[in-house]
């Protein structure tokens, strides 16, 4: 797997396209963000990544409740977020959390996944909390690319 950083219109233009790669995912490098349940006054800071949807075909994630985001989800910019199991559990104490609400630097999101906790080896899929990159305004992302 390869990885370059560029922007997502270099992205869109020349890798998206692509057939020899099996897929082609691009994301925003995780980042802080900060955590909290809507009437709860508990508040996490914990690690971001902004993703597309190919991103869930390319790494091997085990989801323990709900799904990633489709694409319909990453083109309307509706606000869904997947979490990790960690997440579920240090917000809400439990995993069934699917259509809860959560607020990520206090705007309002609908999880809709919750993941396996992934280890900090995966530097390139590694976060508490993935969000699709279509709702961030940012000029540059790190493409990677799985081959065949």
């Amino acid at each position: 797997m390869g990885s370059a950083l560029l922007g997502l219109r270099a992205v869109k233009d020349c890798y998206y396209s692509l057939e020899t790669p099996e897929a082609v995912t691009a994301v925003i490098p995780f980042f802080p963000v900060i955590l909290s349940v809507p009437g709860k006054d508990v508040h996490l800071v914990r690690n971001q990544l902004a993703t597309d949807v190919t991103f869930w075909r390319v790494f091997d994630f085990s989801f323990i409740q709900g799904a990633a985001y489709s694409e319909e989800d990453f083109e309307s910019g509706i606000q869904k977020v997947v979490i990790s199991e960690r997440i579920a559990r240090e917000l809400y104490g439990r995993l069934d959390v699917v259509n809860e609400s959560i607020e990520l630097n206090k705007k309002a999101f609908t999880i809709c996944g919750v993941v396996q906790n992934v280890s900090t080896i995966a530097e390139n899929a590694y976060a508490d909390i993935w969000v699709p990159y279509s709702l961030l305004q940012k000029c540059s992302i790190i493409c990677m690319m799985e081959k065949c």
